[in-house]
């Protein structure tokens, strides 16, 4: 819809009630009686361990053996799982899938019995090329009851207001004044324009969230924390009162949720995910990362350095299933219980994705690279480019005032400490940095292989 030239040639208030409009039909798609009752019975499931064990149980049977029954794929494997009392066992029997696979083979995995309603839909493709996933209408009530109940973890109450910072076109792009956002009416949020955030716009975001009284935001990270940064070099926190932020579909650092804990002063929920619903992690009130063991089946991969890959089995999508997908994501995994008192498994921290990283100068990956600049005064943000093991471009969001050479020295020393002294850095600073077509900001992009 935001794409197309009818929405695009509306006046702003025209455009508050399409979103409006949409907003409605949305809602009475995915968040009516039916989602209501889910919500329900995954809440229940929180502290009760027994209770989850069996839910998890019955749902990996219905996957594995909706698989076997109604995909080309699985259904001419050669073993019956016939009389099978443990699910988990099939599942190790069977081949670790890579995205490639359903790229050029997705008709074989697409449930060929299939009498519902079907919802085209593709990952973002942030890592690569985007993949797409036919989802059931059940899987996407199913998932907004997931997303809800993190808000409700959040401490979201109906009524509260919302600040929603995504990859949205809701501003056409090539719009030069503000306002840079639009209102829906229906669901009580201020819907703003990633786009067209830029230090220059910036104030205007914060003073349009001030005064609609903003009580929970929702943000790519890059967004939010371009802003705090805004803030942080202003020697201001925000004028507001948040009750929490809930962050998704990026790389949280650690450094940058504690900027955000501190800029704002309230709690910062993060939340992992992926279109093909094959693993979900979620923050709870305690700040810790939880794997959500009720929305899909995960295995840990342990990989070098003590990271795991994420390899998971959805449970939420029978139009396609996904059995054993390698995210090509990673974690830290953790031993600790958490005093919010659920069973769900703790995550010390998600890496993000695999291509989120720069290569040393002995082959070995560099995660997390907002480590490279956190401490250093006057950068916003940035991108690491790197066409060669022996040079990287770094792309620079700076305030001028407080960026100065011995700014740039410390960037670059921390680089060469880290990736090696032998590397050529070169710096440019630029406006803003390059979004992708769904608003996300990619920090690294490395585009030399590995040794």
């Amino acid at each position: 819809m935001f794409r197309s030239l009818f929405y695009k040639n509306q006046p702003h208030y025209l455009q508050s009630l399409l979103l409006s409009s949409r907003s409605v039909f949305r809602s009475f798609i995915r968040e009516g009686r039916a989602m209501r009752l889910v919500q329900d019975e995954i809440e229940q499931l929180e502290y009760d361990k027994n209770r989850a064990n069996d839910f998890i149980h019955k749902q990996l049977r219905l996957q594995v053996t909706n698989a076997f029954e109604n995909t080309p794929y699985y259904s001419r494997l050669d073993f019956s799982i016939d009389n099978v009392d443990n699910y988990v066992d099939v599942l190790k029997l069977l081949p670790l899938m890579e995205k490639s696979t359903y790229l050029t083979r997705g008709d074989l995995f697409l449930n060929q019995n299939y009498k519902g309603f079907t919802i085209k839909g593709a990952s973002s493709g942030t890592t690569g090329v985007p993949l797409s996933v036919p989802q059931s209408l059940e899987s996407v009530i199913r998932e907004s009851a997931f997303v809800w109940r993190q808000l409700k973890w959040a401490g979201y109450q109906p009524g509260d207001k919302r600040a929603w910072l995504r990859g949205d076109m809701i501003v056409p792009v090539d719009s030069l004044t503000a306002p840079f956002w639009r209102y829906s009416y229906f669901e009580n949020m201020l819907l703003f324009s990633s786009f067209h955030l830029e230090e220059k716009t910036i104030s205007l975001y914060i003073k349009a969230m001030v005064d609609f009284g903003t009580n929970i935001i929702q943000a790519y990270p890059s967004s939010i924390v371009a802003i705090a940064k805004y803030l942080r070099h202003r020697k201001m926190n925000y004028p507001g009162k948040i009750k929490a932020i809930i962050t998704s579909s990026e790389t949280l650092s650690i450094w940058d949720r504690k900027l955000l804990e501190s800029t704002f002063q309230c709690a910062v929920f993060d939340w992992y995910g992926l279109f093909e619903r094959v693993a979900a992690i979620g923050t709870c009130e305690y700040g810790r990362y939880h794997q959500l063991t009720d929305y899909s089946y995960v295995e840990f991969h342990e990989r070098d350095g003590g990271l795991h890959e994420i390899v998971g089995t959805n449970f939420n999508n029978n139009l396609f299933p996904f059995l054993r997908y390698k995210t090509n994501d990673f974690v830290t995994l953790s031993n600790k219980q958490c005093p919010c008192g659920r069973h769900y498994p703790v995550v010390d921290n998600v890496e993000g994705r695999s291509r989120d990283y720069l290569i040393t100068d002995r082959g070995k990956r560099l995660t997390m690279v907002s480590q490279l600049y956190k401490n250093i005064n006057g950068i916003y943000a940035a991108q690491f480019i790197q066409e060669s093991i022996r040079k990287l471009d770094v792309l620079l969001v700076v305030d001028a005032s407080e960026y100065n050479a011995f700014s740039r020295s410390l960037l670059i020393s921390n680089i060469k400490r880290k990736l090696g002294n032998s590397i050529d850095v070169v710096t440019f600073i630029v406006d803003s940095i390059p979004r992708t077509q769904n608003g996300k900001v990619k920090h690294a992009i490395c585009n030399i292989e590995e040794f």
